[in-house]
């Protein structure tokens, strides 16, 4: 009893020199070769995400990671795909017409077929909220009819008729209730519909990609801008302000049928393909032991025309960071430190496209007759955010070449993180106690509520969180380079990136070892 500390010291002295040993140099040369101009910038289901898949794993094979698929020969995880595209998209309104992002867009991936409509009658269907106390459709015929619906959350003084479950759930009831009634279309007016059309118009909104369990929106959904709307009330001589500003001093609906109609022709094509999952493992010392998975998604937004989506922080860098930590913890296996359990390494594709990929894994995992213990996944790391690159403090350990020269008056010392244990796993304590000899600040950004979802609905956490899984995320945050052509592996710091590399192994061999 009296020699288990010192034990304890020397084991812990061990694991340590094996953190040490992590390689900035592969860590750059995997960044670099992942966004690579070859890789095409790894759309999912394309042959840029292929290569991708294949390079890792070339790297789990070189580190003698267990193939859980095909006998024990393959890494891959087949995803079933189906991509669909609008081809053609155009809608007259009050006789003018609007092509693909002129005053609409549609999401391609939730539309079920061709859709044509050569004259439509709109009605003005307030919020779409048909409750016992408040009813925006009550005595509206919205058969055959285009219902515009407003997005936003309604007033304080109407919100106060519902129930908060009503509320909570307005987004989803109305489809169901229109298509119910006989509605053609929803024309959605958004919140900020110039900005939300610039992101997706730059995400390829018009292709996207489903997996076979997706549910289909119930009807077709457009969502439109307030100068398309107000030409569509404009005989009816009111305005979509107009409309607003009476609804919140009467606290009641003010829904009709308008004078106007909308034309809709949106030609869609879909084509089945597959993309890939890359799964290795690291058996533990205790089999029966639920597994931890760490994963990074390996795909970004590919190509638009002649432009290239490199995507370096978004997510070669996470997936670089996943590839190192195979290295490592299989060489602490080979030292003796073999975890107490199982450790999944899951690069996932189709992340771009709505966490298909691990959404698929969820419901197909590599069988260990039990839930994963925890899921670490690592998202855009080594690229300074906004708020950071506002700051001045800059480490010593920093001063190095491969830093852009942009990011030398940056905070290059930090790592956000998010946890959501559900299951009270402990994982902030694992994480605080494996940062105490890497010394990065923990910045809680984006586990407060406000910032959270935003970090855990856009990433792979999401459907592993959705089934109840204790999870955790470090990264960087968004840099000012997200989902643009200049997420080049440059613009990684390739120092912050390590240091961040070696907190995640601590903290996963610490989970591991729980």
């Amino acid at each position: 009893m009296l020699l288990m500390p010192c034990l304890c010291r020397s084991q812990k002295t061990d694991i340590f020199q094996v953190a040490n040993e992590i390689s900035t140099n592969d860590l750059q040369v995997n960044v670099h070769r992942l966004s690579s101009p070859e890789m095409e910038g790894r759309l999912a289901g394309t042959r840029g995400d292929s290569l991708a898949a294949s390079l890792i794993t070339a790297w789990f094979r070189k580190y003698q990671l267990m193939a859980p698929y095909e006998k024990g020969t393959s890494y891959y995880q087949r995803v079933p795909l189906r991509r669909i595209e609008i081809t053609k998209g155009e809608i007259t309104a009050a006789g003018n017409k609007y092509l693909h992002f002129d005053n609409w867009y549609a999401f391609a991936g939730s539309m079920q077929k061709t859709i044509r409509f050569d004259s439509l009658p709109v009605v003005f269907g307030g919020f779409g909220i048909e409750s016992d106390r408040y009813n925006d459709l009550l005595g509206i015929d919205v058969e055959g009819k285009a219902v515009i619906i407003l997005q936003a959350q309604p007033s304080d003084s109407i919100a106060e008729l519902l129930t908060s479950a009503t509320r909570s759930s307005i987004s989803a009831d109305y489809q169901k209730n229109l298509a119910e009634r006989g509605a053609a279309v929803i024309l959605v007016v958004t919140n900020d519909f110039e900005r939300a059309s610039r992101a997706l118009k730059t995400a390829a909104a018009p292709r996207a990609y489903r997996n076979m369990s997706t549910t289909l929106n119930v009807i077709p959904r457009i969502y439109v801008s307030e100068k398309m709307v107000n030409e569509l009330l404009l005989q009816n001589d009111v305005s979509l302000n107009s409309l607003r500003i009476n609804m919140r001093r009467i606290n009641r609906p003010l829904s009709f049928i308008t004078k106007n109609h909308v034309g809709i022709n949106l030609q869609i094509d879909s084509v089945n393909e597959q993309a890939l999952n890359v799964i290795g493992i690291i058996k533990g010392k205790d089999t029966m032991a639920a597994p931890v998975i760490i994963s990074a998604h390996h795909d970004h937004l590919g190509k638009r025309g002649t432009q290239v989506f490199p995507g370096a922080a978004d997510n070669a860098s996470g997936t670089a960071v996943l590839m190192e930590m195979a290295k490592l913890v299989q060489r602490a296996v080979s030292t003796g430190l073999r975890p107490r359990r199982s450790i999944i390494f899951a690069a996932f594709s189709a992340q771009e496209a709505g966490q298909l990929g691990s959404s698929y894994y969820v419901q197909n995992p590599v069988d260990f007759n039990k839930e994963p213990w925890a899921v670490y996944n690592l998202e855009m790391m080594g690229a300074v955010d906004s708020f950071h690159a506002r700051t001045t403090t800059v480490p010593a350990a920093s001063s190095t070449a491969d830093i852009n020269q942009s990011y030398l008056s940056a905070d290059t010392n930090y790592t956000y993180y998010l946890i959501r244990d559900t299951l009270a796993r402990g994982l902030e304590r694992e994480l605080i106690k494996a940062n105490e000899p890497v010394r990065l600040q923990l910045d809680n950004r984006y586990q407060r509520s406000q910032s959270a979802y935003r970090w855990l609905a856009g990433s792979d956490l999401y459907p592993f969180y959705m089934r109840g899984i204790p999870v955790i995320q470090t990264g960087s945050g968004y840099p000012k380079e997200y989902h643009l052509v200049t997420d080049t592996p440059d613009k990684i710091n390739y120092a912050l990136l390590t240091r961040q590399a070696k907190l995640a192994f601590l903290t996963l061999y610490s989970i591991a070892n729980n």
